[in-house]
């Protein structure tokens, strides 16, 4: 039998950024690799065609929360705003509904993945594979952080409004096909279906 290479699915939560996401975007396409962005509404409405080009390219959409709150502190009919806020703006962006949702600081209440299941019918999506980048730790950090932490299945947070995040990852993915990771998307990752790299 012949079995699939360990894979691992890099994922980008907090933008689109209007400066930082085309390189990213062009980086990957480069590369043949598609990834995972798990989007804010409000940057969404402001850069609609970085998501198009996302869907152009075969990456995933997620939904992120229109403004970046913590959640676990709103009001249910709050909390449902801002996910539904970020639902339409990614289908008003690109014509397709998303079906994934990452959690802001990823705290969710009990009660509100309930909602998120049963109002949205989305899978959430967390990680196990955090590089903290968002404190701009350098490349260096990011790269070894993560291959030191990655194994078959792992799905990676990173971001992509941080110009020091963009320039980790040439490195970052020579560094994870050297160890014999093959590059996936979420949806992909969880049907054991790698994408090329």
């Amino acid at each position: 039998m012949e079995y699939s290479a360990p894979s691992v699915a890099i994922t980008f939560d907090d933008g689109p950024d209007n400066t930082h996401t085309p390189h990213l975007l062009g980086l990957l396409r480069s590369q043949g690799i598609c990834c995972t962005f798990f989007v804010v509404g409000n940057r969404v409405t402001r850069n609609p065609a970085l998501l198009r080009q996302m869907l152009a390219d075969g990456h995933e959409i997620g939904n992120h929360s229109w403004s970046h709150q913590r959640l676990d502190v709103l009001k249910t009919e709050d909390f449902l705003l801002e996910v539904q806020r970020c639902h339409d703006a990614i289908q008003n962006a690109t014509g397709v509904a998303t079906r994934l949702f990452r959690p802001t600081y990823g705290c969710l209440l009990t009660s509100q993945k309930s909602l998120i299941i049963d109002h949205f019918n989305y899978r959430i999506v967390r990680w196990n594979v955090d590089p903290n980048d968002w404190k701009r730790p350098g490349i260096d950090s990011i790269v070894s952080h993560t291959a030191t932490s990655a194994t078959n299945g792992s799905i990676i947070l990173l971001h992509d409004i941080h110009a020091s995040t963009v320039a980790a990852i040439p490195p970052l993915l020579s560094k994870l096909s050297e160890m014999g990771f093959k590059f996936s998307t979420i949806s992909q990752l969880s049907k054991n279906e790698p994408h090329k790299s």
